[in-house]
C-alpha cells in the first residue's frame, strides 16, 4: 500500500528540515566562536596569513577579531580554489643537498638571533627551469627579519648566470607574498605606470615555485636593482646609489636608536 502525502505537508516538512539545519549550523558557529575566543588568536591569524587566504587586521578587541576571522574563513575555500587555478609562471628550482644544508644552517642561525644577515659568500649554485628552459643561477637567503624565513616559504635573492635572464631580469628576489603585503606592490607599481610616473619601478609578479620537487606555492618575484632595470625603462646604464644600512645591523643593540636608524646619518654607497 502506497502512502500519499499531500503537497502542503511535504512543503511544511521541507521547511522544518531547512530550519533545523540552520539551527544546527548556528549552534556550531556559536560553539566554535566560544572555543576560538579561548584560543590564542594570534597563532590562528598567523596560520591564516601564512597559507595566503587573507591578511588579518590588527584589531585589539577579541570579539571583533573572531567575527573578522570567521568572515575571512567563509570566503577562504573559494579564494584558495581560484588562486590554485591561476595561470601563473612556474619556477622549478633544483639545489644540491650540500647547498640546501648550508642554507638551512644559515636560516636556523638567523631564527636564533632574530636577524638575518647575508653576504656574497652565502650564495650557492642552483638550476632554475621555466617553460622547459634551464638557467644556471646562484641564490642565498634574503631579508632582514625572520618573517622571511617562516614555514617553508623562505625568501631568496637570485642571480641568473652566464649573461642569461628570466623574464628579462637577471637579479631578483622571491619571497612569501605576505612579506610584501600580498598584491600591494604589484598594484602600486601598476598605478605608477598608469599615471606615467618617472620613478624607476622594479618589475614584480606572482609565480609558482617548486624547490627540489616540493611545491612551495605562490611566491612574490621582485626585480633587484641592476642595469636591466634601467634598460627596461629606457634609461642609460649608470651607477645606482643606496643608503648604507650596515650601522643598523652591525650594531644590533642600537636598532631603534635614532642616531643609527635614520637615513640622515647613513653613508651613501653603490648598489652593485
Amino acid at each position: 500500500m502506497k502512502l500519499i502525502i499531500n503537497k502542503p505537508i511535504q512543503a511544511n516538512m521541507k521547511l522544518r528540515k531547512s530550519f533545523l539545519k540552520k539551527i544546527i549550523i548556528f549552534l556550531l558557529i556559536i560553539f566554535s566562536a566560544t572555543t576560538l575566543l579561548k584560543l590564542n588568536l594570534k597563532n590562528v591569524n598567523t596560520w591564516i596569513e601564512d597559507i595566503g587566504f587573507v591578511m588579518i587586521s590588527n584589531k585589539t578587541d577579541r570579539v571583533t577579531k573572531a567575527i573578522e576571522l570567521y568572515k575571512h574563513l567563509l570566503y577562504a575555500p573559494s579564494n584558495w580554489l581560484n588562486g590554485d587555478s591561476l595561470n601563473l609562471p612556474t619556477l622549478q628550482i633544483d639545489i644540491k643537498h650540500k647547498n640546501i644544508e648550508k642554507i638551512r644552517n644559515k636560516r636556523n642561525e638567523a631564527i636564533k638571533t632574530g636577524i638575518q644577515t647575508s653576504t656574497n659568500r652565502d650564495f650557492v649554485t642552483a638550476l632554475i627551469t621555466h617553460n622547459g628552459k634551464s638557467f644556471n643561477a646562484k641564490l642565498r637567503l634574503k631579508g632582514d627579519w625572520v618573517d622571511h624565513l617562516k614555514g617553508n616559504k623562505w625568501s631568496f635573492r637570485v642571480v641568473i648566470k652566464d649573461s642569461e635572464s628570466l623574464f628579462g631580469i637577471r637579479r631578483f628576489s622571491i619571497q612569501h607574498p605576505k612579506t610584501r603585503g600580498y598584491n600591494s606592490p604589484i598594484l602600486f607599481a601598476q598605478t605608477l605606470r598608469t599615471i606615467g610616473s618617472n620613478i624607476l619601478i622594479p618589475r614584480n609578479m606572482l609565480v609558482k615555485v617548486i624547490i627540489n620537487g616540493n611545491h612551495i606555492g605562490i611566491m612574490h618575484l621582485e626585480e633587484h636593482f641592476s642595469k636591466e632595470l634601467l634598460e627596461s625603462q629606457n634609461r642609460i646604464e649608470s651607477v645606482i646609489l643606496k643608503f648604507d644600512e650596515s650601522n643598523i645591523w652591525d650594531l644590533n643593540a642600537n636598532l631603534f636608536n635614532p642616531i643609527y636608524n635614520s637615513y640622515k646619518n647613513a653613508g651613501i654607497d653603490v648598489f652593485q
